[in-house]
């Protein structure tokens, strides 16, 4: 056999096997995730309208929770870590304990299908996360002069929650308002399982929203003071109230 026969079969044999995964992710996204995003995957599913936020336009690239750098696409391990944990204080469940792994990774494969950036653009880069320091005494107060002086009380709130003289006006890159999270609840945050987690989101920011990337305003040490500062914030709602508060789901008339 030639080197170019060999070639053409090694290609082939590929892109089937690309499609074959598509059209399996394809058969899990309109089971699953058609209701909320929709079965051409634009955010437009028939629920769509009554969830705050929003569900994400697939077809946009455009994806808030990534290792890599603003502006650039999300990692497979991103899309995969979304999928299997899913999203606090938004209508995104987690689907580890419902899909098996194949199903997770076959809908990856398919959610990459509908933007044109994925066969476009090259590889997002990896933000690279400083090593974290240890605690002292001056953690929370050096984290709360950052966060005055990087003015996140303007959408945030002096306090945290939400309630920000900006917070009104702010839109995402579809022209709809943004809803604040209330830093002090930690049921309402996207995504605050650890300090990483936070630190990761101040280095790369949320793409599609008002939130910047501040990988160039902070220094290392500050960026993690930050993160311990916002994580002191949080609270654990009692029993009662979880049960009673709106989230993770608003509904709006």
């Amino acid at each position: 056999m030639t080197m170019s026969k060999s070639w053409c079969i090694c290609f082939f044999s590929t892109l089937l096997a690309a499609r074959a995964v598509a059209a399996d992710g394809r058969a899990v996204s309109l089971r699953f995730c058609a209701p909320c995003h929709g079965e051409p995957g634009n955010g437009r599913g028939p629920v769509a309208t009554e969830l705050d936020p929003r569900p994400r336009d697939f077809t946009s690239g455009i994806y808030k929770f990534r290792s890599t750098a603003s502006g650039t696409l999300p990692l497979v391990s991103d899309l995969r870590r979304t999928i299997d944990e899913g999203l606090g204080g938004t209508a995104m469940p987690g689907w580890r304990a419902v899909l098996a792994p194949a199903e997770r990774d076959a809908l990856v494969g398919y959610l990459r299908s509908l933007s044109p950036r994925f066969a476009s653009d090259p590889s997002g880069e990896v933000v690279s996360v400083p090593p974290a320091p240890p605690r002292d005494a001056g953690t929370i107060s050096r984290g709360r002069h950052a966060y005055e002086r990087m003015r996140c009380g303007d959408c945030h709130g002096s306090g945290g929650r939400g309630d920000g003289p900006a917070a009104p006006t702010l839109r995402d890159d579809r022209g709809l308002r943004v809803r604040m999270p209330d830093l002090t609840r930690t049921t309402t945050l996207r995504r605050a399982l650890t300090d990483r987690d936070i630190v990761v989101t101040f280095l790369t920011g949320l793409d599609g929203t008002p939130m910047p990337s501040y990988r160039d305003a902070v220094s290392p040490g500050e960026v993690w003071d930050l993160a311990r500062y916002v994580r002191s914030l949080g609270r654990s709602p009692r029993f009662l109230e979880r049960l009673l508060q709106r989230e993770p789901l608003t509904w709006t008339k």
